[in-house]
């Protein structure tokens, strides 16, 4: 006979579960199909942790739920018109493509596979505020700062 905690603990794991594959679910629809093989190897690695940009994003968040339900495509190229950048995230959204994230690895030939793996994760934050801000707060248009300091 199933006692109330039994139950409680069964919605909990039942949870738990789902959280973890929509995560993982996230992490794997990532499209890396345009970056470098070591960019794609990185991420590749950081996908297998539990600090995975699903993770991130879920801990950001606090919503396993909802938050991870984007498309984002992350590539290799060079970023026009900005010196000394690494990374840009386009702020539009399309809902066929997703979020569009570039990484110029050969502006930073030198960078290690932490700083790229740290980069990718916040990048991770800046594709979801991107998502928000395009779904919830379409007519509101601002700066990245000043995304964070309203969420």
């Amino acid at each position: 006979m199933r006692t109330q905690n039994n139950g409680s603990a069964m919605g909990i794991a039942y949870a738990a579960y789902y959280s973890r594959l929509n995560i993982k679910n996230f992490d794997d629809a990532i499209n890396d199909s345009q970056l470098t093989p070591c960019l794609q190897k990185i991420l590749d690695d950081l996908k297998k942790t539990s600090a995975s940009p699903g993770n991130m994003i879920t801990n950001f968040t606090n919503d396993p739920w909802n938050s991870t339900r984007f498309n984002w495509t992350v590539k290799s190229g060079r970023i026009k018109g900005v010196q000394s950048t690494t990374v840009q995230t386009l702020a539009s959204y399309n809902l066929a493509t997703g979020v569009i994230t570039t990484f110029d690895s050969d502006a930073w030939p030198n960078a290690t596979d932490l700083s790229w793996a740290r980069t990718m994760l916040h990048e991770s934050i800046h594709a979801y505020l991107v998502v928000y801000y395009n779904v919830n707060e379409s007519s509101w248009k601002a700066t990245y700062p000043e995304m964070l300091k309203d969420w």
